[in-house]
């Protein structure tokens, strides 16, 4: 994955976990633009999710600690920092049900269903304000 990939990746991810669709929109469309596989997208919207999950789970008993949280997760204290922050605006219960339309979606495109529908109705659904 290029540079310059990765960089919209992130953008993507950061996008989705403030249900801003416009620019998920926008990020998905550009990594489309240069052959991004859909397994792949789909792998790091998962891992961006289960890490907000992990990082407000963590929270509990480590309080606000970026570098413990960090360690104890195996995490750098940067995407700590930002999980933290992103995960204020989900409850529990909405990140596990986010987790389980990743599973779903996952399922549905190695079973036959198209790729980029999955991924597209993903990220809609992701945006959606709850």
């Amino acid at each position: 994955v290029s540079d310059a990939s990765e960089a919209l990746i992130w953008d993507m991810t950061d996008a989705l976990s403030r249900r801003d669709g416009r620019k998920a929109m926008q990020a998905l469309y550009e990594l489309r633009k240069g052959d991004a596989n859909a397994f792949y997208l789909l792998t790091m919207i998962a891992r961006q999710y289960r890490v907000i999950l992990q990082v407000k789970e963590a929270e509990r008993s480590l309080g606000s600690n970026e570098t413990a949280i960090g360690q104890k997760l195996g995490i750098h204290p940067f995407p700590v920092k930002k999980a933290l922050g992103q995960s204020r605006s989900y409850s529990f219960d909405q990140l596990e049900d986010i987790l389980e339309q990743m599973l779903e979606a996952d399922y549905a495109m190695k079973t036959g269903a198209d790729q980029e529908t999955t991924i597209d109705l993903t990220v809609a659904g992701l945006t959606r304000r709850r």
